[in-house]
């Protein structure tokens, strides 16, 4: 962003973006219909005429946004809800927590070769079988899509799953069968954004967005300060994921709500594609199973397995020590090196007195702020 004489804005400068304010204010004032109609709708149909875009004021006037039931699994007597079909991200959380119940994950000590090694192999069966629900629900067969998600959220399923979870020994990708054939999906970009919020109330929200790609299409629409994404590369070459008209896209989006006895217990998501699911099911490993508090468990070092390629990926400055290393090479495990994994911003409540405690990952640009808190100094 260049500030006045041209040059970049630096730490701590200003950044004033009026056309962006004047959308907003317009769907202050006018709910949806400050955004799919009236002036911005007009001025996104002319800026797409002119372009060669292909989005009309008649396609945003019909568009919108559906209300979904979350999906529900049980994580060691918590209820979790998450995102469900067109986003993949909650049925693998769900998989990941269920396979990691079933194979007594909660007992080795955080960031052991053991509980590394039991995390892997959970999140390769989960990541091979998430891809057979990558559909938006209203394209896709009722009748098949319908039986594969109860299929996926039932502990039956993953007790009787084959092969079952060595707790010795790493099981290669070649040798797990997905549910359903899969659908072949693009590489997901990690440039997504993702918020948690709980009110004086208890109300809560988990929300995760995304424009895909960094800065999304990377065009500004003249007058509205919207940067339309660039998500169509979410839908697959063919198959259940193909695009089509009025069609969502499937993602790995995982917002997630945890409720304990009927009461707020915490509120996680996380940034990051293809490994969005695997953060949040690690943070909420980490707050159940090993009891740490809300920056300890965000903050503590990740991996990450998906199936395939059949690795399993460190971070590079947030890596299990040497012995460990060692122990996880032993079990067949192949190590890649990797960036940061996500970045996740959760909420966690004291329920002894309805505190929430929230931290934001320092793996990326975030804040954490309560009721009259101020930004920090810059």
């Amino acid at each position: 962003m260049l500030g006045r004489g041209g040059k970049p804005l630096g730490p701590g400068g200003r950044l004033v973006q009026r056309s962006l304010a004047r959308t907003l204010e317009a769907v202050a004032q006018r709910g949806s219909a400050g955004f799919y109609a009236g002036e911005v709708a007009g001025l996104i149909d002319q800026a797409m005429r002119q372009r060669g875009g292909y989005v009309r004021a008649e396609d945003l006037a019909a568009y919108r946004a559906l209300v979904r039931e979350p999906l529900h699994f049980r994580y060691r007597g918590l209820d979790v809800y998450t995102m469900p079909p067109p986003s993949m991200g909650g049925v693998a959380l769900a998989s990941i927590m269920l396979d990691l119940e079933l194979a007594g994950a909660g007992l080795p000590p955080p960031f052991t070769a053991h509980g590394v090694h039991l995390f892997a192999e959970a999140a390769r069966r989960a990541y091979a079988d998430r891809r057979a629900v990558a559909a938006d629900p209203g394209f896709a067969d009722g009748a098949l899509l319908g039986p594969l998600l109860a299929r996926l959220l039932d502990p039956a399923y993953h007790a009787a799953r084959q092969p079952r979870i060595d707790a010795t020994k790493v099981t290669p990708s070649s040798a797990v069968t997905p549910i359903a054939k899969p659908t072949e999906l693009p590489a997901e970009s990690h440039d997504t954004t993702h918020f948690s919020v709980v009110d004086a109330q208890g109300g809560a929200v988990a929300c995760t967005t995304t424009l895909s790609a960094a800065f999304g299409a990377h065009v500004m629409i003249p007058e509205t300060g919207v940067i339309p994404s660039n998500a169509l590369g979410g839908f697959s070459p063919a198959g259940i994921n193909a695009i089509a008209p009025g069609k969502r896209m499937a993602s790995s989006m995982t917002p997630a709500i945890v409720v304990q006895q009927g009461r707020l217990a915490a509120v996680l998501g996380s940034p990051g594609g293809d490994t969005i699911p695997g953060t949040v099911a690690q943070v909420l490993r980490n707050l159940v199973d090993h009891h740490m508090t809300i920056d300890h468990a965000v903050e503590q070092g990740r991996v990450h397995h998906q199936w395939r390629p059949d690795e399993l990926r460190l971070e590079k400055d947030r890596s299990p020590p040497p012995p460990v290393l060692a122990e996880l090479r032993r079990m067949g495990h192949k190590i890649a090196r990797s960036g940061s994994l996500g970045g996740a911003n959760c909420i966690l409540v004291d329920l002894a007195t309805g505190t929430p405690w929230g931290h934001a990952d320092t793996r990326q640009g975030g804040l954490a702020l309560g009721p009259g808190a101020a930004p920090p100094a810059r």
